[in-house]
């Protein structure tokens, strides 16, 4: 018994050691296998906090291996290197491109420094509105200089309000435009400055965003002074060429008054000429009034005005035309309501019919070394509403009147010359085979011939020389032989002066022939005055196109546009000019420019290159074209050189501070001429584009050239390296100074 129970201890014994080694056995067993799991799960943790290189290794000891728990665990692996090498180049590109956002932030900063500083100083008016109201968000120092506003006149006004346009469908018509096309080019208008002065500008803009709220970005060439000289030539052209064609001296003052009217605008204009006695001024009857678009009523008292005004003689010092043809300088009068000296109540009338300012400019004729310059005439012009000073139409005008003297003079020494002749009729004679005058009809012959007894008689000899005597014996000759009418033409001298005749010679007997003479010095002059015109309009012609171009024009009128490979530009321009402008009288200005230029346009056709235009005080020259030349680099260095020299010198004679500045570019271009009116040859292209900002870039006194010319120059000429600078358009360009020959 003792022994069973000895046995069950010992069963009992070892079935509890059995039980605690079966249940260690399990525990190290579980843990064993959910070892994997548990280390998935902290994985999974590490990386939902962002750790993505995470690795879960199931243990090779463990007693009994989970296939699936290895399958899992490899998935995990491969899920997290996936994810680390993902992450890893988001990483990576994220990186890359706040970078590149830095990069462009820097770029767009960098630009809009570079808008805002050229916006600042462009030397062309830059202006930003709004496309709505057209109010004004931004403008530049350009715009407020040639305007006359101040910043806070502008900003945050409307284009209406301040009356900036002249015409105000224009603005209409260009923001329709604008909404179509996005941007336009170059659409020319006029505006008004802040003092009501009109100029005219090339208008280039496009649409801008600017928040919310589109905008215009525009950009204003201003072309008045181009516009003035084009103006100016063609009026000079215009009335040169009618007064020409004008019969007299009268004719030829009515041409002018309706030319000068017409091209300024002034609705009335009259002319005062001296009297036979040179005593007092007496009104033309030549005077022009503005009938189109003019109201019925005002034009009846201009009628009104013009019969009060041709009763009245002027002395000198009286009214406005007595002090012009006294003083002979031009007068504007602003408003003719506060003239004081209304002696006849002339101008009160003229204020009643709706004349407010007045301009009047004398018509001067040359000098002579015995006389001083006489007034031919007195030109006044009014207008309907005041006025101020118009400086460009006072030059114009007076420009005009000065070119006018000399054709108005010779015109009325041409009508007293014609009056002369006028009485003249035909001789008739009757001459033999010899020459001799038999027979004198009497005729009014005028002082051109002797009286019938002292003609009587005499030979040809005593009147012509031989080679005229040969001439009108042999035609006599030719009569009697042939028996039919021969026509010669002979000159005479008579005191001094050359008088035509058209003679017909008709047989009247065997050895005699009936002579009828002809003054036809009127036709010959004309003839003469027809060829002097034809090789003046040929010399101008010449003047403003090449002669190559202008012998192409005369045979056909189309356009004209060649390519030249190959040519060098240059640009000039005056520095110091702008404040002698000030200080001059404007024709002293425009004669102190004619002799600058005059100058340059002798060494230009000294070196064989081609002028093409000047603007303001710049000038603007060219070698190579229309004829091709191989050293036109050479010759425009050398003319560079020369002009220098000359502005110098003439600096030295007439005690101006005044200097030169200089640009040149070598290149290809297009040279022609375009349109059907007011022809110039003219140049287009990038390089035309580039010597021009060498030369606006340039120093005063000096010469900048290009890498493209310097380097043909480099072995012929001495430079000076400027280094690179920073070229509108273009950016950073290598220069040069040219500092002489070698």
């Amino acid at each position: 018994m003792e022994q069973v129970h000895d046995n069950t201890r010992t069963t009992i014994s070892l079935c509890f050691a059995a039980f605690v080694v079966a249940t260690g056995l399990g525990i190290f067993t579980a843990r064993r296998i959910t070892q994997p799991i548990t280390q998935l799960s902290i994985a999974a943790a590490k990386i939902a906090q962002g750790k993505f290189n995470q690795q879960v290794k199931v243990d090779s000891k463990i007693p009994v291996r989970v296939h699936e728990l290895e399958i899992l665990a490899q998935s995990f692996n491969q899920m997290s290197q996936q994810l680390y090498s993902f992450f890893t180049a988001l990483e990576k590109n994220q990186t890359e491109l706040e970078s590149r956002v830095e990069q462009r932030t820097a770029a767009l900063r960098l630009s809009e420094e570079k808008f805002a500083l050229a916006f600042r100083s462009s030397p062309n008016p830059i202006t930003i509105t709004t496309l709505a109201e057209g109010t004004f968000i931004e403008v530049n120092e350009s715009f407020l200089k040639i305007t006359g506003y101040d910043l806070e006149d502008v900003i945050a006004h409307t284009s209406i309000e301040l009356n900036f346009w002249v015409e105000p469908q224009e603005r209409t018509r260009i923001r329709s435009l604008l909404q179509k096309t996005g941007a336009i080019r170059e659409q020319e208008f006029n505006f008004y400055t802040k003092s009501g002065q009109v100029r005219t500008g090339l208008l280039s803009a496009e649409l801008i965003t600017i928040g919310e709220e589109e905008c215009i970005l525009a950009v204003i060439n201003d072309i008045t002074e181009r516009k003035q000289a084009e103006q100016r030539v063609e009026l000079l052209l215009t009335i040169s060429q009618a007064i020409n064609a004008a019969a007299d001296f009268q004719a030829a003052l009515e041409i002018a008054l309706h030319q000068v009217c017409q091209t300024t605008g002034w609705i009335y204009g009259e002319v005062w000429i001296p009297a036979t006695d040179g005593m007092a001024l007496e009104c033309s009857h030549r005077w022009y009034y503005k009938q189109t678009e003019l109201d019925p009523d005002v034009a009846t008292a201009l009628e009104q005005f013009r019969e009060y005004s041709e009763a009245l003689t002027f002395l000198p010092e009286e009214e406005i035309p007595g002090r012009v043809w006294c003083h002979g300088e031009p007068e504007w009068i602003n408003d003719i309501a506060t003239e004081s000296d209304d002696v006849f109540l002339r101008l009160k009338l003229a204020t009643e019919c709706g004349l407010t300012s007045a301009f009047a400019v004398p018509i001067v004729a040359p000098a002579t070394p015995q006389t001083s310059a006489p007034v031919l005439a007195v030109l006044m012009f009014f207008m309907a509403e005041e006025h101020q000073n118009d400086k460009n139409w006072i030059e114009l005008v007076s420009v005009v009147s000065a070119q006018l003297g000399p054709v108005m003079q010779q015109k009325k020494a041409e009508a007293e010359m014609k009056a002369l002749f006028a009485a003249m009729t035909d001789m008739v004679l009757v001459v033999d085979a010899s020459g001799r005058c038999l027979k004198v009809a009497p005729t009014n012959k005028g002082k051109w011939c002797k009286s019938p007894g002292d003609i009587l008689g005499t030979t040809l000899l005593e009147y012509f020389d031989s080679s005229q005597v040969d001439f009108i014996l042999n035609s006599i000759r030719e009569a009697l032989l042939t028996q039919g009418t021969v026509n010669i033409e002979y000159c005479i001298n008579l005191a001094g002066e050359d008088i035509w005749f058209a003679a017909n010679l008709s047989p009247l007997s065997d050895d005699s022939v009936i002579w009828v003479a002809r003054d036809i010095t009127d036709r010959k002059q004309a003839e003469v005055a027809l060829r002097l015109e034809q090789e003046k309009s040929e010399k101008l012609l010449l003047n403003i196109l090449p002669e190559l171009i202008a012998e192409r024009l005369k045979q056909d009128q189309s356009a004209i546009a060649e390519h030249f490979d190959d040519v060098t530009i240059l640009f000039a321009d005056i520095v110091g000019f702008t404040p002698l402008s000030a200080r001059l009288k404007p024709i002293e200005l425009v004669n102190l420019l004619n002799q600058m230029f005059s100058t340059f346009d002798q060494l230009a056709e000294r070196h064989g290159l081609e002028k093409i235009k000047t603007i303001g005080d710049a000038y603007m020259v060219v070698g190579g074209l229309p004829q091709p030349r191989e050293d036109h680099a050479e010759a425009i260095a050398q003319m560079a050189l020369d002009m220098q020299q000359a502005i110098t010198q003439f600096q030295a004679e007439h005690s101006e501070s005044l200097q030169i500045r200089i640009g040149i570019n070598t290149g290809s271009v297009v040279a022609g001429v375009i349109g059907i009116r007011k022809f110039i040859y003219d140049l287009w292209g990038d390089a035309v584009n580039v010597a021009s900002r060498m030369e606006s870039s340039g120093e005063p006194g000096k010469i900048q050239v290009t890498e493209t010319t310097y380097q043909r120059l480099r072995d012929k000429f001495q430079f000076q390296e400027r280094g690179a600078i920073a070229v509108k358009g273009r950016g950073e360009m290598t220069t040069y100074w040219l500092m002489g020959k070698c």
